[in-house]
């Protein structure tokens, strides 16, 4: 049994760390937002727990919100210019989804940004408008230098 487990310790102890991280973003997941969830993942700065998420948040586009795109579009840009070629597939993934899911929202807010009257909504909703279309322009300058 020793002579199985000896050569795999750095893997096992990988594993574990993955695991128990894992573990502690499925704690801070509430029904009413995964933000939280994926800010404690954010933190830990564990780029697998990261695309784990991500890949169970591509299954349920129902948790999708602004508020979720702006949280994770910072990652992504370390994540599409990562070596491992699944976190680059999940990061493109996700992206896919943002765009197709807020582009239009993000579009129409930031040519749109002014009502009449006080609208804190509305305000809040163009400033993550905002955060996400310079994350997003990032993410192409980013795009440009790797090809």
């Amino acid at each position: 049994m020793r002579q199985l487990r000896d050569p795999h310790g750095n893997m096992l102890k990988i594993l574990s760390a993955r695991n128990k991280n894992l573990s502690s973003v499925r704690s801070m997941w509430c029904p009413e937002s995964v933000v939280p969830a994926l800010d404690y993942a954010i933190q830990l700065r564990d780029d697998s727990v990261i695309v784990d998420l991500c890949s169970l948040l591509l299954s349920n586009q129902s948790l999708w919100s602004l508020d979720l795109a702006a949280a994770v579009l910072p990652r992504l840009n370390a994540l599409i210019s990562s070596k491992h070629d699944s976190y680059v597939d999940v990061a493109c993934s996700v992206l896919k989804l943002i765009l197709k899911n807020f582009s239009g929202v993000i579009k129409q807010n930031l040519q749109n940004p002014h009502s009449k009257g006080v609208d804190i909504s509305r305000e809040e909703r163009h400033r993550k408008c905002q955060k996400c279309y310079s994350l997003l322009m990032e993410i192409a300058d980013s795009v440009d230098t790797i090809k």
